[in-house]
């Protein structure tokens, strides 16, 4: 059965390039917004940050060696080059796909 209310978290894995190896995969705990939060968090996401923007919006990984945290996402940040640009992207794709029914 189709709800009109979505669940308030979904689950997606997102692929972090890695140098020299294929692709790592993260499975992120996402927070559902709606049209119109998706629509504020985005006007919004200049000022946050990448850390502060990402924090909105995650809740949670599995597949990583260490727990989600601040900290620990930070560290992927640093130290993989566009895992921030692929967590972003991966969201706002799910809700696309969520909202389009694909």
């Amino acid at each position: 059965m189709f709800k009109l209310t979505p669940d308030p978290t979904f689950k997606a894995e997102v692929e972090i390039p890695r140098p020299g190896a294929s692709a790592g995969r993260i499975k992120f705990e996402f927070s559902y917004k709606d049209a119109d939060e998706l629509s504020d968090y985005m006007n919004r996401l200049a000022d946050l940050g990448d850390i502060d923007g990402i924090m909105e919006i995650v809740t949670g990984w599995s597949g990583v060696d260490v727990p989600f945290n601040r900290d620990n996402l930070e560290l992927l940040v640093k130290k993989y080059n566009g895992a921030a640009m692929r967590i972003f992207k991966k969201y706002t794709d799910e809700l696309t796909k969520a909202r389009s029914g694909n």
